[in-house]
């Protein structure tokens, strides 16, 4: 049997040597880790994407058992096709160039950063909308992208979610695209990725189209 490939995210203590004692645990298995993105989640925590080549005899179980023995919590796991396996840099600039080449709409850009961001559900806060989450105001206010934890936000067609991650990143349009997703948090790496998309979105919607040219003769 050939090797799988899958993405783990786990949450750690920032500190000398997390890092490589989750690395390690991971190298234990016989397992190969292709790719690795930090997040900064506040003063004192980080979250570890890591992109993994699973042998045919490791369980993702027994990865997510390995990081939680060297000191990670929060722990995710997502199995990845060919199509998934580029670092986070080479998806953001894919995902810009997939909206630059779009209508560029709202929904264009609303979907953009759902994938840029793999979030769970998303929607558009239209202006003097009620807020459906403080984090919607704090982006209208602020003029840039805001995150918190709502406790009962609509997320997939059911409510009583206990807890859901919201990024608010407020468009050109007025609006502001709100994305939830039950877990991970996201991570401030996460919430620049989104807000240079805006800043593109805002670029490309102010371009005025050139003049045309003096005819000659």
């Amino acid at each position: 049997m050939s090797s799988t490939y899958w993405t783990f995210r786990a949450e750690l203590v920032d500190r000398p040597g997390g890092l490589a004692a989750a690395s390690g645990a991971i190298a234990d298995l016989g397992a190969n880790i292709l790719d690795v993105d930090v997040h900064l989640l506040d003063h004192d925590r980080v979250a570890d994407d890591l992109v993994v080549e699973l042998p045919h005899w490791a369980e993702p179980g027994a990865v997510e058992h390995a990081l939680r023995t060297a000191g990670a919590d929060a722990i995710t796991g997502r199995r990845l096709d060919h199509h998934d396996l580029v670092d986070g840099q080479v998806r953001t600039l894919d995902v810009a160039a997939m909206y630059a080449r779009s209508d560029r709409t709202l929904d264009d850009l609303a979907s953009a950063l759902a994938q840029l961001l793999g979030s769970d559900d998303h929607w558009i806060s239209e202006p003097g909308a009620p807020l459906t989450a403080p984090v919607v105001a704090e982006a209208r206010d602020t003029g840039g992208p805001a995150v918190g934890t709502e406790p009962r936000i609509h997320l997939g067609g059911r409510r009583g979610t206990p807890r859901a991650d919201v990024l608010a990143v407020p468009t050109p349009h007025g609006n502001v695209v709100v994305l939830a997703r039950r877990h991970p948090c996201f991570s401030t790496t996460e919430v620049a990725r989104a807000g240079a998309l805006a800043q593109l979105a805002a670029s490309l919607t102010e371009r005025r189209p050139e003049t045309n040219p003096r005819p000659l003769g």
